[in-house]
């Protein structure tokens, strides 16, 4: 989910803020279908000067290779409202390559639900469980990445109660899930040289009206599918000052549908390895155990791979690795699911797409 520009005070939001009113999401998080309502995945747009939102697609192909793509109407962090693209592209001889380009305030525009546009890339419905994306950048060495790739939607979409925390009223983070199951077919280029891939894919819309360096903490956040099974789980803590309690979730079902929901799992990171990327330790798996179901995640490939420190002025940046570490992970990660639950297999396992923010902690 997540480049850069990563415009960042970090000596004041070290700060201890003071304790806002807290809104969690309302509505029943054990029921996550049935607050979902395809409007949910239009703009969502605010003049609050920490006002971002971005859309998130990713696919894994039969070939091995993977796809990450988001299109934003304001990115993260910076506070300059400007829109930005983000392409990452895993070939098929496991070289990660990522393009990311942030364009004029103004230059995003917006059609139905979940159609929206940025520069030359975009996102447009095709009748009504199917989006075309299309989308192009190009990486620091120049080469030109391109996309495009057809998501249709197989399984309900879903959001946690109302689909938003809000900190005295403003939101600090809104989450839904429009696709948390696609089937996935179109075509990849590479300095022009073409590939037609298919497989499964994903697609998740966030938002907020405070800038996340003022509120997060860090988060863990991963889409899991197999011919037998579809995962999303995450993990989200905000900064402990500010009160909000841990915000976990694993949704769990077949090709279909979900068919078991989870609010208060345990998280375990296993193991830790040094990514030069991000210029800080991350965990080489992740456990994560409820009373219905355990999962075992295991990286195999990264992503994406950010420090955040060095667009810190350069005195405060001794001062930001002692404390926080801020970066970002993207991993092609393998895993082992065992449930206890009608309508799932006992054990599965498959590939999916693992995520770590860390801004503040951890």
């Amino acid at each position: 989910m997540l480049r850069l520009l990563f415009v960042f005070s970090f000596a004041c939001a070290a700060c201890a803020p003071i304790r806002p009113r807290v809104s969690l999401p309302a509505g029943d998080p054990r029921q996550p279908h049935a607050s979902f309502n395809p409007a949910d995945d239009g703009p969502h747009p605010s003049a609050e000067p920490g006002y971002f939102e971005w859309w998130y697609y990713d696919a894994t192909f039969e070939d091995g290779t993977s796809v990450t793509l988001a299109l934003y109407s304001a990115q993260l962090f910076a506070g300059d409202r400007r829109p930005a693209v983000l392409v990452n592209l895993l070939d098929t001889s496991g070289k990660s390559r990522a393009a990311y380009h942030a364009f004029e305030p103004g230059t995003a525009s917006f059609g139905q639900a979940g159609e929206v546009s940025v520069a030359g890339s975009s996102a447009r419905r095709i009748g009504d469980r199917a989006v075309r994306v299309i989308a192009s950048g190009r990486t620091a060495e120049g080469e030109a990445l391109e996309v495009d790739l057809t998501f249709e939607g197989t399984m309900p979409g879903f959001k946690a109660g109302g689909g938003e925390v809000r900190l005295d009223g403003k939101v600090a983070l809104g989450w839904v899930v429009p696709m948390p199951r696609a089937r996935v077919e179109g075509s990849v280029r590479i300095a022009g040289v073409e590939r037609r891939v298919r497989g499964h894919g994903y697609h998740d819309h966030n938002w907020g009206e405070l800038n996340l360096l003022d509120t997060m903490g860090y988060w863990y956040w991963g889409r899991l599918t197999s011919d037998q099974a579809t995962v999303v789980y995450a993990n989200v803590n905000f900064r402990e000052a500010l009160g909000v309690p841990p915000l976990t979730m694993v949704v769990a079902g077949d090709a279909e549908r979900f068919r078991a929901v989870e609010v208060s799992p345990e998280f375990i990171p296993v193991g830790e390895t040094y990514l030069a990327g991000a210029n800080r330790v991350v965990p080489r798996g992740l456990v994560i155990r409820s009373d219905t179901l355990g999962l075992r995640l295991a990286s195999v490939k990264t992503l994406e791979a950010v420090d955040f420190t060095p667009s810190v002025s350069w005195y405060l940046r001794p001062f930001v690795r002692r404390v926080s570490h801020p970066a970002y992970v993207r991993q092609l990660c393998t895993y082992q699911l065992t449930t206890h639950v009608d309508g799932l297999p006992a054990a599965s396992s498959g590939r999916g797409i693992a995520e770590y923010m860390y801004i503040y902690r951890r």
